[in-house]
């Protein structure tokens, strides 16, 4: 939700973001709303309005690396890619990456390996380096 200009906005923000690394999310709340685990969430059409990332991109989204599991469920596979390509449609520079050997919960363990391809990224973000190389 940190791409959401609104939410910069109110947070008297100018460009506070440069990138984005993110891993195995869930960018779009509407599966969840309509699946089984909404009798525990309790979601309405306008929480998913308010809290869905993919509902809240800016005109020019920062540049950003997308990670997933190649054992990921298909919803977290097709979240990632449909994520993936609304932030290039908006503009935004996209690199995504599926992790051999990884789901949903463990593609999260690489944020902590120096050696992964995730701190990689992270680190690329950082020093303003382009994405992908």
């Amino acid at each position: 939700m940190l791409l959401d200009p609104a939410w910069q906005h109110g947070q008297g923000l100018a460009d506070p973001i440069r990138g984005f690394v993110l891993a195995s999310g869930v960018y779009d709340l509407e599966p969840v709303r309509l699946s089984a685990r909404n009798t525990y969430l309790h979601l309405t059409e306008s929480d998913v309005l308010a809290l869905s990332p993919h509902r809240h991109l800016p005109a020019m989204p920062p540049p950003t690396t997308l990670f997933w599991g190649d054992g990921e469920l298909t919803e977290f596979k097709r979240q990632s890619e449909a994520f993936a390509a609304a932030l290039n449609a908006a503009g935004g520079a996209v690199t995504t990456h599926v992790i051999a050997g990884s789901n949903h919960f463990d593609v999260y363990d690489l944020f902590g390996d120096p050696k992964s391809a995730v701190v990689d990224a992270v680190r690329r973000q950082a020093a303003g380096l382009p994405l992908g190389e």
